[in-house]
């Protein structure tokens, strides 16, 4: 996983730059599974889904900001 700036604007912002990461991740889990590795899948699909939980949550944030902005 990357190292993350931690100057974010919102916490949503802050979810995205870990969801991200963890694409990053997945996607080198899944290379190394392809190559050989069945053990990887499980590992990727369990980031996967850790990835639609922190998306889901990115966008719980930014529609709750969008409404205290209106």
């Amino acid at each position: 996983m990357t190292k993350f700036d931690t100057n974010f604007e919102s916490e949503a912002d802050q979810l995205a730059a870990i969801n991200e990461g963890l694409a990053d991740t997945a996607l080198a889990i899944l290379s190394r599974a392809v190559k050989g590795d069945p053990r990887e899948l499980t590992v990727e699909k369990d980031l996967q889904r850790a990835r639609r939980a922190i998306a889901k949550a990115e966008a719980i944030l930014r529609g709750i900001t969008e409404n205290r902005s209106d």
